[in-house]
């Protein structure tokens, strides 16, 4: 079904559960329905790195950071020497989260968000780490919990919507309808209610957003590549086919024109998939070995 936000469900597929590490429910969304787990703050922890060496240089800068990639010694090293750096060591949490080290990251950060606990990169990221230590229902009381003391903030009560979707879908949905209403020009957010609605069965408010989307010109190759997805579950073929012919660039590009081919194949028009396969190798040769 697509990879990134665009091509997945809001439980199983893309929508995920947060946005990037330490940025707070963004639009990158996750792969694999349970998020990427990249450790976005590990790029956060780099930077902090670097912003060090106007007191120690280049080469020592580097050196901390290659510490901290070994782990172990390294870490507890740069711990006691830099325990003020907010940005080293969500660039710590960042790195055991990529390392799978769930229960370590969770430790680190409950450290740094002790003395920082209004800052909402945490406590999304927090809610992450939760989520990803199994432990969904902690993860909601500690956003309702932030959600109490600060409730306009967009970025937590999405956080809250992505995690209640995953036991009480109508409820989630009552929310982000909500939520959309409250920011309509909020294309992200139109977005993620045609995703739960498609999730919740609603189709054709799916496909009412998604169509709103393309014709104001706001995530246009996301919503074709949904909107492709639909009409094949439909049995509409040559519908999908138009949609994801219309998907001409980004991340959506590569499954779209592969569902494309697919959709070829099992209708016996086989030479037009290979026509059309070998213009757009053509056309894009950068591409060419994804579109073999």
């Amino acid at each position: 079904g697509g990879g990134g936000e665009g091509g997945g469900g809001w439980c199983g597929g893309g929508w995920g559960v947060v946005g990037r590490t330490g940025g707070g429910g963004g639009r990158e969304g996750c792969e694999g329905g349970r998020g990427e787990r990249r450790g976005g703050g590990g790029q956060r922890g780099r930077r902090g790195v670097r912003h060090e060496r106007g007191r120690g240089g280049r080469g020592e800068a580097e050196a901390r950071w290659g510490a901290l990639e070994e782990g172990g010694a390294g870490c507890e090293e740069l711990r006691k020497t830099y325990p003020e750096s907010r940005e080293l060591r969500l660039g710590l949490v960042g790195l055991l989260q990529q390392q799978g080290d769930t229960k370590a990251a969770l430790a680190e950060l409950r450290v740094l968000a002790a003395a920082n606990p209004d800052d909402e990169a945490m406590v999304l990221l927090h809610s992450q780490l939760l989520y990803q230590d199994q432990q969904p229902a902690q993860a909601l009381a500690l956003l309702q919990a932030k959600l109490a003391g600060h409730p306009d903030s967009k970025q937590l009560r999405l956080q809250y919507i992505r995690l209640l979707a995953l036991t009480d879908l109508p409820r989630a949905r009552a929310d982000l309808v909500a939520l959309a209403e409250r920011y309509p020009d909020d294309a992200d957010l139109q977005f993620s209610l045609a995703l739960l609605n498609r999730e919740a069965g609603l189709r054709a408010e799916a496909s009412t957003l998604l169509n709103a989307l393309v014709a104001g010109n706001q995530r246009v190759e996301d919503a074709h590549l949904q909107l492709g997805l639909m009409a094949e579950e439909g049995r509409r073929p040559d519908e999908a086919i138009s949609h994801y012919r219309a998907i001409r660039q980004g991340r959506n590009f590569v499954p779209a024109t592969t569902r494309l081919v697919h959709l070829l194949a099992v209708q016996d028009r086989l030479p037009l998939a290979r026509l059309y396969l070998h213009q757009l190798r053509t056309e894009r040769p950068a591409l060419a070995v994804s579109l073999y």
